[in-house]
């Protein structure tokens, strides 16, 4: 099976591949009696390299248990850790629900390493599940030190957290930001049941009508769009045939 149909089968949320992320170098312990030569510094790399594309490959596959296995094995025999394996023991608590723990290996991997910008991408997403708000945003802040440029992930999730902390008119201003950024599903629907949830039934319809023909296929889609104008429609009727005192 391609890598591709790995991905496209799991379903998993956007993680690094082991090449792009910086590893670290992990030199085996050396005993009284051990009489091998010692591996030059582009073996090391390439043997790093190998085993990060093993934990890679194992994550998209869902095999989150050989995933620690090999992660442990690799730790016990090497005597250090990689940012790269913290980081994808982060993932898998996230995927297995542990939010405490998998935002504790990001935190990890942050101090390690303060420039990378999909740990902070993992911190916020895991702030806001953990309802951390306002520690969500300040990483959004310091993302986008990193990459100025504007990016879906993290205007839909400004977006979502100046609404739990009650900063409706910030929240309304980034969920529309993150789908002019790019157009997503998600973000339609995000904002749309903003909408809904203040009870603007008429943007949120507009909001559903102008996903549907940007997404035509979407069954979620029509079948949100169907049920809100269907009570808007029982609404209006209602009002009309209800007599007045």
């Amino acid at each position: 099976m391609s890598t591709e149909a790995l991905q496209n089968s799991s379903n998993a949320f956007p993680i690094t591949s082991p090449g792009q992320y910086p590893s670290i170098i992990e030199v085996p312990r050396k005993g009284p009696l051990q009489n091998k030569p010692e591996k030059t510094i582009l073996q090391q790399v390439q043997d790093s390299d190998s085993r990060n594309w093993l934990y890679y490959q194992l994550f998209l596959r869902q095999d989150f248990d050989a995933c620690d296995v090999s992660l442990a094995i690799t730790e016990a025999s090497a005597g250090v850790q990689s940012t790269y394996a913290i980081y994808m023991k982060g993932l898998i608590a996230k995927r297995q629900g542990k939010l405490d723990d998998a935002l504790n290996f990001m935190k990890q991997c942050y101090i390690r390493d303060r420039m990378n910008w999909e740990v902070l991408k993992e911190l916020t997403s895991l702030s806001y599940l953990t309802r951390a708000y306002q520690e969500a945003l300040s990483y959004v802040e310091l993302a986008k030190e990193l990459e100025p440029a504007q990016d879906w992930f993290m205007a839909h999730h400004q977006g979502l957290c100046y609404e739990r902390i009650g900063e409706l008119s910030l929240a309304e201003d980034h969920l529309k930001s993150a789908i002019n950024i790019q157009p997503q599903e998600k973000s339609y629907i995000t904002l749309a049941e903003f909408y809904i949830r203040r009870n603007s039934l008429e943007k949120a319809i507009e909001i559903l009508d102008r996903a549907k023909r940007v997404f035509p296929e979407s069954l979620p889609l029509a079948a949100r769009l169907g049920r809100l104008q269907t009570k808007v429609r029982q609404y209006c009727k209602s009002s009309y045939t209800t007599p007045h005192p």
